[in-house]
């Protein structure tokens, strides 16, 4: 029996508002079937249903339907770091060391009257909605210790959660309120201001993805929503969300070997790599080489030559070795600039020893 299974994930409104009107969207996720099949050691299972991707435009929401047989599925968010490859994240808060004096004194996270500037009172309302992981409007225990453990701090005990509660606003469910966890920011910055370090306010932003400019560029904040329509009495069970890279990973190269279009591999005379392009999303490439051998190869891909193109590489041309039976993405390929024609072009060596 199959069930029609709809998945949609939204970008935060608040989190989109702060990416910046020009900055395309770099995100999706695959769906994989857990259920281990005969002579598969993948880990995610040998079927994937086809990925989905945002077409990078200002469109919040990215959907995908499949019909699904009864099992476990697991759904992997990704992103391929191609539009962040290219990023120096910068070391320097806004506020330099010279401009600390003055008016710059509290690197200028405070605005007129002592309370928090405008600009980032609204990137801690959208770190807020982020950790309101059930969307209940306020932080309880949990939420917040999550928060703040991202925020690379210690861990927090029951004493200090029973703090932030007598502290600052929290609602009748006991969790902590947008309004109260904006007061305990503020009292934050103040409190690192005084005592002469106006940086360390500047590392919650950091550690949250946001650069000099308060653009929010390292992360993608989502929410999830899943629906099974069957005739039957089937349901589902939601248990957790995972955002391991390595699933992702795994599962389009599934695809990729199932579904991508091969390429030549030149000097490859023996036929020991495989080497496929799979074509995703809108404007999304993905290549993937298996090395079918048992020894170990050097794989030359080359996309230098491509048009309005970036890599999570960080480079277009790559050299990578290939140990036995290995399979790895060598490229994700997605468009630099969105609107203008992606012209991906490569070509695949092997590199002799």
């Amino acid at each position: 029996l199959f069930s029609v299974l709809e998945v949609c994930f939204s970008m935060i409104d608040s989190a989109l508002v702060l990416i910046g009107p020009s900055k395309p969207i770099d995100m999706g996720f695959v769906i994989a079937r857990l259920d281990k099949q005969e002579g598969d050691d993948t880990g995610v299972g040998s079927e994937v249903m086809e990925a989905a991707v945002s077409d990078g435009t200002r469109d919040k929401e990215v959907h995908l339907v499949a019909d699904v047989k009864p099992g476990q599925y697991i759904f992997a968010p990704f992103t391929t770091c191609a539009l962040l490859s290219s990023i120096v994240k910068s070391s320097h808060p806004i506020v330099t060391e010279e401009e600390e004096e003055g008016t710059a004194k509290n690197g200028s996270l405070l605005g007129e009257g002592g309370d928090l500037s405008p600009e980032v009172r609204a990137a801690f309302e959208e770190i807020f909605h982020r950790h309101d992981l059930d969307g209940s409007g306020g932080l309880d225990q949990e939420e917040f210790y999550f928060f703040h453990e991202r925020c690379g701090e210690e861990s927090l005990e029951d004493d200090d959660w029973q703090v932030v509660q007598d502290s600052f606003e929290t609602s009748e469910a006991g969790e902590l309120t947008l309004a109260g966890f904006l007061e305990l920011q503020a009292a934050v910055v103040k409190e690192v201001a005084n005592d002469g370090d106006s940086l360390e306010a500047w590392r919650i932003l950091d550690a949250m993805g946001y650069n000099q400019k308060l653009e929010l560029i390292e992360a993608w904040p989502f929410t999830c929503e899943i629906n099974l329509h069957s005739d039957d009495d089937a349901n589902i069970s939601v248990h957790e969300l995972t955002s391991d890279p390595v699933i992702a990973d795994q599962s389009l190269t599934i695809l990729a070997k199932k579904a991508g279009a091969p390429l030549p591999v030149e000097g490859d005379t023996e036929g020991n790599v495989d080497v496929r392009a799979l074509t995703w999303g809108v404007g999304y490439l993905t290549i993937v080489a298996h090395n079918k051998s048992s020894d170990s190869v050097t794989v030359v891909c080359d996309c230098s030559l491509s048009e309005n193109c970036v890599s999570q590489r960080g480079t277009m041309s790559t050299v990578d070795v290939l140990v036995a039976m290995e399979s790895k993405i060598l490229h994700h390929l997605v468009p630099a600039r969105w609107g203008t024609d992606f012209k991906p072009l490569c070509s695949a060596a092997i590199k002799q020893e």
